[in-house]
């Protein structure tokens, strides 16, 4: 069974009341309520001190920076691996995004903001330029010189790079994949 006391105000304690403030939910009388477009607030909510789901303990966030970039390297490593399908690729940059955005979120028990945008955004972007390099270097190395025809020119690190840069879809899926991690962050479902 309910109780159907009266609430007390939180800052006077004599004052019955049946308001709360709509962002904390403790019970406030109308002299200490302060009127906002989300409703009535209490002395403390209406200060603007900022919210504690954007405030990450400066531990937490030193080790989610290097787990959030090694996940990154290796999603970066498999995107670059499967990235010659086109559109395919981008959708599968976006998942990975996706997936580096939560693990941020849940190495720093669900905390958003700027600075976790930020942390994912870049781990992922250089997750993937890691993961590109990787698949570079093992690529060169596991093709023999002269494997095509002895009069081509031999496939080197550096041919594989340039044709790396000139593939439009590289770009893309950096963009869809940074997208798809800040928009996580942003987007606590």
């Amino acid at each position: 069974m309910t109780s159907t006391a009266p609430l007390r105000c939180k800052c006077r304690k004599q004052a019955e009341t049946g308001l709360r403030c709509s962002r904390c939910f403790v019970p406030i009388c109308p002299d200490c309520s302060r009127p906002a477009p989300v409703g009535m607030l209490c002395r403390d909510c209406a200060r603007g001190t900022p919210s504690r789901l954007y405030q990450v303990d400066p531990k937490t966030f030193t080790l989610a920076v290097p787990v959030t970039l090694a996940a990154g390297l290796f999603g970066g490593w498999l995107i670059a691996t499967i990235g010659r399908i086109g559109f395919f690729g981008a959708f599968a940059g976006f998942i990975y995004g996706m997936a580096v955005g939560e693990i941020a979120l849940r190495l720093t028990g669900r905390k958003r903001g700027t600075a976790m945008e930020i942390m994912a955004g870049a781990s992922v972007f250089v997750g993937l330029l890691g993961g590109f390099a990787i698949h570079i270097l093992t690529t060169a190395a596991s093709i023999p010189h002269g494997a095509f025809s002895p009069d081509a020119d031999p496939i080197t690190a550096s041919t594989l790079f340039a044709h790396l840069l000139i593939d439009p879809w590289n770009y893309v899926i950096i963009a869809v994949a940074v997208f798809g991690a800040v928009s996580r962050i942003r987007n606590i479902g």
